[in-house]
């Protein structure tokens, strides 16, 4: 990428030609022998233009798709070709907010990048590479743990939901007489008793089953038996139902088989670069009057203004291995973040003997592989914390706090008649409680949060919110001025 901006900003053949020959530049040295270069070189004055007019990222972008980043895909001579497509994009993504925050010119960024390069940037969080992950991955859910999710492509076998099964020996109930539940032998209910289980059962199965279909971005696979066995089955209604509807295939695209035996051949692996191409549908047009047009589902986070992270001083040398792997080895950002709470809300705080095991599922989960000193640090820290004093002047660490005194991520709603942010900005100046928001900004509807821990002790209830923003090397590096800064 540098030398693709060096290029760009100084046109001149031998720039243009060590750009060219990069791996993302796409030529080598044949194929540059045999181009046009009048070609190229107007090629790389639009580059410029697009540089000096739409920024340094539109011009990058550019630049990649002319010369076919994707193409990096099928090049046999990478390890790991994804990992390649998602660095670049990546420093493409922070050449131009750090470009657009300091408002450099193409000679500053390309000092910027160069600093980088050699070394001299100091870290931030933006700056670590992206950790690979599983998300792409086959996921094995219930449909109730897949409630408010969303997945690109949803198998759903086994929706025959049949509700009257000769196998069930009991059968409970919500009497709508007293709104008491109810759970009796089968054979002892009454008709009545029955029609309420029945009826109430069906309607469990028919939200089962919504909430299963709707998971799906692109596609949903439906496993639907013919055998008369289902013929009164939840999704057997839902088929005959929508039948009747029958909608059109630009708004819902069904085909109810697929021909298992070979003679309708499911299309074989094809690469991504032969599969690849835009398909737009136009949405029906939506002529209704919202009555609260700005009614949205926000959170805390929405509020946070955008900010660039303050410059953390590095250490010459550490004191301790276990300074030298809080400070330095654990990488940073929000990855490590959730490691850490996913931790924290599984260990108990009073007995060491399984926090092991925790600590185990939690990297096998959020970061992959990781080597037993590396497991047995990660301990000794959560030691550290949890006997650490909270508050100063009380006697008050968290191995004090059992597991019938706490409540860990207690989500929590509210509603929010229609006001502006930057109200609640004037209402916080000059208050002791420092504090940033979003400004211009009109929010109405339900405000989502979530507590990370409260407990019980000492006859008051507290609240505590897990932290683990790196502020520097030092320990010094985090007191209270650091950490209500950092904060706001």
């Amino acid at each position: 990428l540098f030398y693709v901006m060096e290029a760009v900003n100084d046109i001149t053949r031998a720039n243009i030609n060590r750009a060219l020959l990069t791996r993302i530049g796409g030529y080598d040295i044949e194929r540059l022998r045999k181009a046009d270069e009048e070609a190229i070189l107007q090629q790389f004055r639009e580059y410029k233009a697009s540089w000096e007019t739409d920024g340094v990222f539109v011009m990058l972008r550019r630049f990649l798709a002319d010369h076919g980043v994707e193409d990096l895909f099928a090049d046999p001579g990478l390890p790991n070709p994804e990992r390649t497509v998602s660095n670049i994009l990546q420093l493409t993504e922070i050449i131009h907010k750090v470009s657009e925050r300091r408002k450099y010119d193409a000679r500053e960024q390309l000092q910027w990048l160069k600093k980088g390069i050699d070394g001299e940037i100091r870290d931030g969080d933006e700056f670590q590479q992206r950790i690979e992950s599983d998300e792409a991955a086959v996921r094995i859910v219930t449909i109730h743990k897949s409630k408010g999710l969303e997945y690109n492509i949803v198998i759903a076998p086994h929706l025959d939901f049949v509700t009257k099964q000769t196998n069930y020996k009991t059968i409970s109930y919500r009497d709508p007489k007293d709104s008491l539940y109810y759970t009796i032998e089968t054979d002892l209910g009454s008709d009545d008793q029955k029609l309420y289980w029945g009826e109430q059962t069906e309607q469990e199965n028919r939200r089962l089953l919504y909430v299963a279909i709707t998971r799906a971005r692109m596609a949903c696979f439906i496993q639907a038996s013919t055998a008369s066995y289902y013929s009164s089955s939840t999704l057997r209604y839902f088929r005959n139902e929508l039948a009747k509807v029958d909608p059109a295939p630009s708004i819902l695209n069904i085909n109810w088989q697929i021909d298992v035996d070979g003679r309708i051949a499911l299309p074989g692996r094809i690469s991504a670069v032969q599969s690849a191409q835009r398909v737009y549908a136009e949405a029906p047009s939506f002529e209704a009057n919202l009555l609260q047009r700005l009614w949205r589902r926000t959170s805390y986070s929405g509020l946070s203004p955008e900010h660039m992270p303050a410059p953390s001083p590095k250490a010459d040398g550490f004191e301790s291995t276990y300074d030298e792997f809080v400070f330095r080895t654990i990488k940073r950002g929000a990855h490590t973040g959730n490691l850490i709470h996913y931790i924290f809300e599984r260990i108990d705080f009073r007995k060491t003997d399984h926090w092991e095991t925790v600590i185990q599922k939690a990297i096998k989960r959020l970061s992959g592989n990781q080597t037993d000193t590396f497991i047995q640090q990660m301990k000794e820290m959560m030691q550290q914390v949890v006997e650490t004093i909270i508050v100063p002047g009380e006697d008050l660490q968290l191995t004090q706090v059992g597991w019938e005194d706490r409540l860990s991520e207690l989500e929590f709603d509210f509603p929010l008649t229609e006001f502006a942010t930057n109200r609640l900005a004037q209402l916080m100046a000059g208050t002791d409680t420092p504090f940033s928001v979003k400004a211009d900004q009109q929010l109405e509807g339900i405000m989502n949060g979530k507590v990370d821990l409260i407990f019980r002790h000492g006859g008051r209830y507290w609240i505590l919110d897990w932290k683990s923003n790196h502020l520097g090397d030092r320990v010094e590096d985090y007191s209270v001025s650091r950490v209500r800064e950092s904060m706001t």
